[in-house]
């Protein structure tokens, strides 16, 4: 029988194996889930696009935060789908943003969208970038 006014046997309860890899898991999922910042120039790019094509544009962008040297971002389904974006509505975001001419894409059978990123995300990330310096 569990005594309650026993905090050891609470605490030991409480912080379970279990109950640690919930608690990191949430906090991985949390940190995958941050999108930095965007600047309104490439918002302003995105809007008459639709709703699908702004998702996926987030998503490039959190992307070139994580590999800020990369001239492609390699996006997959179950990456988008992590990040609450629909299979369908990522493979519209796409075409939307290749036929405005933001992204060109390179498709393989059974692989990652490969994404070669065009001029009005790098001007957006390197004006982000000189507002971050300039803040600081």
């Amino acid at each position: 029988m569990l005594n309650h006014n026993d905090d050891s046997t609470l605490t030991e309860l409480v912080e379970t194996p279990t109950i640690r890899r919930l608690k990191e898991s949430a906090a991985e999922r949390a940190a995958s889930a941050y999108i930095p910042s965007a600047p309104c120039t490439l918002l302003a790019q995105l809007r008459p696009l639709g709703l699908d094509a702004a998702c996926v544009g987030l998503l490039l962008w959190r992307e070139m935060h994580c590999h800020p040297r990369a001239e492609t971002a390699l996006v997959s389904v179950s990456e988008a789908r992590g990040a609450g974006v629909p299979p369908r509505a990522f493979n519209r975001g796409v075409i939307a943003l290749e036929r405005a001419g933001l992204v060109e894409t390179l498709r393989r059978p059974g692989c990652r969208v490969e994404l070669c990123l065009g001029c009005v995300f790098k001007k957006a990330y390197r004006s982000a970038k000189s507002m971050n310096k300039a803040d600081k």
